[in-house]
């Protein structure tokens, strides 16, 4: 198991943060490591990773505008991506979680695996940053 965490500060209200992240098709613009989200029914959608391939998700808590948790995964792995978004002095405080299970052979990769998703992780979080607060 593989278990990332970042605390983001944006400089946007709550609610369009959230608005923003529970919207999947956003990913695209802020994760570098998607190449393609397609909605297939409200709530669920499939995404194309860079590393992971193809992934089948479904958003399994909505609570407007504090908390999103995106559960699913494919063949390589499994994820539960928790978003947690609360208000603070000219923004929004955006926790990132992710907790990966690598499946299959990939279980053996994990400790090689975790300091190269920490990394992307990072990453990922500080490019989310820059992409929300230029939204307008």
């Amino acid at each position: 198991m593989i278990l990332l965490r970042r605390d983001v500060f944006v400089r946007r209200p709550p609610e369009a943060v959230f608005d923003f992240l529970a919207d999947p098709r956003n990913e695209e613009r802020w994760n570098p490591n998607v190449i393609r989200i397609v909605p297939l029914s409200p709530g669920t959608f499939e995404g194309t990773y860079r590393r992971g391939g193809r992934m089948h998700f479904e958003l399994t808590e909505y609570d407007r505008p504090h908390r999103l948790v995106f559960r699913g995964g494919g063949r390589q792995m499994r994820l539960v991506a928790t978003v947690e978004v609360a208000p603070a002095d000219g923004g929004a405080i955006v926790e990132m979680r992710a907790d990966m299970r690598p499946r299959g052979p990939f279980r053996l990769l994990t400790p090689a695996l975790r300091p190269i998703a920490e990394h992307q992780y990072a990453g990922v979080a500080q490019r989310f940053r820059a992409v929300i607060e230029e939204e307008r």
